[in-house]
Formats: structure tokens, C-alpha cells, sequence
């Protein structure tokens, strides 16, 4: 069976939306620079301090994120809301420094020529490492490992392995609890290649994803 379009179409995709990728890591790193300069502002207040969760060694976390706008090599230009993702991960903090394991389901739909859809499903695990600043209230990570096609596209086959990584250039994150911990991260970069070999498969995101934090005991 023929894939949507020659493999041309594929590196086209690919090039133009490597074009589009930079303009909103700059606005994420943007807004981090503002969020640090007011997490440095000092705040004096009379109340009791409860212990902050950010600093204990330990943690899981659970996320979830919509991707706001993405890009296939198996569709036809950027699509607005059309993949989402869901994952788990558990780590080890070193002060500012932290190390994780992460895995997560990614799924996306792209379009067949006959306009309806074609769903694709990875799993994606891998390692990350992470680095908090500002008083633990801005965090930056990057993640990567491999990345399993579970429900294929109309064309490739499940079981394919290729790879995946994350950059979160700005991520917020406030205490709720002496335990919990809420992030937000307005906008990351996701790039997800389940198939490698013939025409790639490649999937780009810009996600905004929102998560809890479990700090251990």
C-alpha cells in the first residue's frame, strides 16, 4: 500500500516544520524570564511556613497534555488540537538537580486523502534530567529514549521502534501541600519518530501540559 504521499512529501513536512519549531520555545523562554524575576521578589508574611515538597529527594508525578498545535509527516501542514498526551515518571533530586524516569502514551490523528482520519498510538519511555531555579519555582528538563508505535497508521507496523525526546524550556511549579506539588508547563517540544527505517515516521508537538507532583517521604 502506498503511505500519504511519496517519501518527498515526508522530508518537505519535516523541513518546514523544523522552520516553525523556534518561534515558540523563544515565547516559553520569555515567560520564564519573567516568572524568575518575580519569584526573586522576597516575601515577607507573618504566617507559619509549611515545609516545601520541591526539596525532598524523591518524587512520581503524573501528567497529562494537549498538544496545541502539531505536525506529521503522514498529514498535511500544522493542526490545532489534534494529539494528546498522558505519563508517569519518578525521580531522584540532587539539590537543584534532578534525574527521572518517564513513560508515556502519545496519540495523534493525521488525514487520509479521503479527508477522514488516521489514528497513530506510541509508547514512549525513556530517561531525563531536570534543573530547578528561582527558589525550586521554575524548572527546565530534557528527556529522551524509545519510542514503540502501538496502533500503527494505515501504512506502517505495530511494534516499531524508533525514538523520542522532550525539551520543557519553562516549567512553573507551586506548593500545595507539605507533600504536593502543581506544574504547569505552558508550552514544551515533543518529537516523536516510532519508525525509522524506509520513509520515517515523525511526529512534532507543541504541548501545554499540567501535572502532580508526589513528593516521598
Amino acid at each position: 500500500m502506498a503511505r500519504h504521499g511519496d517519501g518527498s512529501e515526508r522530508r518537505v513536512s519535516v523541513r518546514a516544520a523544523s522552520a516553525a519549531v523556534r518561534w515558540p520555545l523563544v515565547l516559553a523562554l520569555g515567560l520564564g524570564a519573567a516568572g524568575t524575576a518575580q519569584a526573586a521578589e522576597p516575601v515577607e508574611t507573618g504566617a507559619q511556613v509549611t515545609p516545601d515538597p520541591r526539596g525532598r529527594p524523591w518524587y512520581l508525578s503524573g501528567q497529562l497534555g494537549a498538544i496545541l498545535l502539531g505536525r506529521s509527516s503522514t498529514g498535511s501542514g500544522w493542526r490545532v488540537g489534534r494529539a494528546v498526551a498522558a505519563g508517569l515518571a519518578g525521580g531522584r533530586r540532587w539539590g537543584a538537580f534532578d534525574a527521572f524516569v518517564v513513560g508515556e502514551a502519545n496519540g495523534w490523528t493525521g488525514s487520509r486523502p479521503d479527508g477522514s482520519s488516521d489514528l497513530a498510538l506510541t509508547v514512549n519511555l525513556g530517561l531525563g534530567a531536570g534543573v530547578s531555579y528561582a527558589g525550586g519555582f521554575l524548572r527546565t528538563s530534557l528527556a529522551g529514549g524509545v519510542s514503540w508505535l502501538a496502533v500503527p497508521t494505515d501504512v506502517d507496523r505495530a511494534g516499531s521502534a524508533g525514538v523520542f525526546v522532550n525539551l520543557s524550556p519553562v516549567g512553573y511549579r507551586w506548593p500545595l501541600s507539605r507533600s504536593w506539588v502543581l506544574s504547569v508547563q505552558p508550552l514544551s517540544l515533543t518529537v516523536v519518530m516510532p519508525v525509522l527505517t524506509g520513509i520515517p515516521l515523525v511526529e512534532i508537538e507543541f504541548r501545554t501540559s499540567l501535572a502532580m507532583e508526589y513528593a516521598l517521604p
